[in-house]
């Protein structure tokens, strides 16, 4: 056990616990959680790092990697290694509900900029027009090219393939396409009046129209690719600033620099090379042996890391997401609530149970940020700014006491075990 990890648990299993003071097995907790980046500067030994403005905006993980770059001068060539604890389950964004590996090999026709706060360009030549409030229309340059690797051969995109990918991701097969719900019911159908031309038809108003096209899961991908390989679980081949070139499974995946890329003198990386390392006290020194690049990862090895790197450059920014704990069923209204959590005022008191900057400081070293309702605190004109259930352990055994269960009960919670301080954070709110 790593000193990290007995600091951490030491905290925990110090803490004075009474049964009033525990709601067993039940929990809420939100949190954007900060990913703190640091990048090595290194010396020749490093292997080669590109500029910090070349750094990938989101990791495999699903955590949201900080720009850098404002610290170190552009400039063209060398390998980035990053590591990271997990691996993606498939590459194909259709189907996953992690942040998708495709956001470094295929484009959407729309993205989000850097701070989440507004809609750019990404394959569309221009934001879409509207001569109705039901139709968007978008226009692609001409000369975008697909990846010269088979089967796609370095051909031109055309709107072809973004209809195609749009009615891809909303084929009504459960299980298969995870965010068939942007589109299905919504749209109407797509139109392609000639080759650079896509034309949305939708049945209703939908405001989250854009930002669904703009997000990480709508990116575009050509017919005969899911023809060949079936679908795009092990393959990633678009029109991105990377192509991808293999995956040793738990080991590491590599990518090179697309020469046909599109955006002028883009990508400045040869390549990028993601190494899995799911022991973050490897990672750490790996990092400090410079025998990495970059690294996301949080407080608890956050100082052993700058001791260990005085040349690295570190920020920090909140993820695109947060930690959420589930009461089951996952999908409020499209399944009853079972057992206690069948009672409303138990359901309150589980959210008024939960110490949110308990999790915070014992588990993030405080290098968390707190999260108020839906919408994470990266979406800054959105998020709530205080939180509408606060801590309130009083208010939740008066409601426990109300719906008859003033002694505790037993129930399951749903949370993503996605890294160490994903579970740790997990254990403290069993221990609330």
């Amino acid at each position: 056990m790593t000193h990290e990890e007995r600091t951490y648990w030491q905290k925990l299993n110090g803490r004075p616990l009474s049964r009033r003071r525990t709601i067993q097995g039940i929990g809420l907790a939100g949190a954007g959680l900060s990913a703190a980046a640091l990048v090595g500067c290194g010396d020749d030994d490093d292997g080669g790092s590109g500029p910090a403005d070349a750094l990938p905006t989101q990791n495999i993980s699903g955590t949201a990697v900080p720009t850098v770059a404002a610290a170190l001068p552009a400039r063209k060539g060398g390998t980035l290694s990053v590591a990271g604890a997990t691996q993606p389950r498939s590459l194909d964004f259709h189907f996953d509900v992690f942040v998708p590996f495709g956001v470094h090999t295929n484009n959407a026709l729309l993205k989000f900029n850097r701070e989440v706060t507004q809609i750019e360009t990404d394959l569309a030549s221009a934001l879409p027009e509207q001569p109705d409030p039901l139709t968007y229309v978008f226009k692609i340059p001409p000369g975008v090219k697909f990846h010269n690797v088979d089967p796609v051969n370095g051909r031109e995109i055309t709107s072809a393939d973004v209809k195609f990918s749009i009615e891809r991701q909303i084929i009504d097969e459960a299980g298969k396409y995870q965010h068939a719900y942007f589109f299905r019911g919504k749209l109407d159908k797509i139109e392609t009046p000639d080759k650079y031309t896509v034309v949305f038809k939708m049945t209703k108003k939908f405001a989250p129209f854009l930002a669904y096209i703009a997000n990480a899961w709508t990116l575009i991908t050509a017919p005969e690719i899911v023809s060949k390989f079936g679908d795009l679980t092990q393959n990633a081949i678009g029109t991105g600033p990377f192509i991808f070139k293999g995956w040793q499974k738990d080991v590491k995946m590599d990518l090179v620099s697309n020469p046909d890329y599109f955006k002028k003198d883009r990508p400045y990386l040869d390549g990028i090379t993601w190494l899995f390392v799911p022991d973050p006290d490897v990672m750490a020194t790996l990092f400090i042996e410079k025998k990495i690049d970059i690294i996301a990862t949080t407080g608890p090895f956050l100082n052993r890391l700058k001791d260990g790197r005085k040349d690295a450059q570190y920020s920090t920014r909140p993820q695109q997401g947060m930690q959420i704990m589930r009461m089951p069923p996952t999908i409020p209204g499209t399944q009853a609530y079972t057992g206690n959590y069948a009672d409303p005022r138990i359901r309150q008191a589980v959210a008024s149970a939960v110490n949110k900057k308990e999790i915070y400081d014992l588990v993030y070293s405080s290098q968390a940020v707190p999260a108020f309702g839906a919408m994470p605190p990266a979406y800054t004109a959105w998020s709530l700014k205080e939180d509408p259930v606060p801590f309130d352990l009083k208010k939740s055994q008066d409601l426990m006491k109300a719906a008859g269960v003033e002694n505790g009960f037993t129930e399951k919670f749903l949370w993503a075990s996605a890294s160490p301080q994903t579970d740790q954070a997990a254990e403290v709110i069993k221990q609330q």
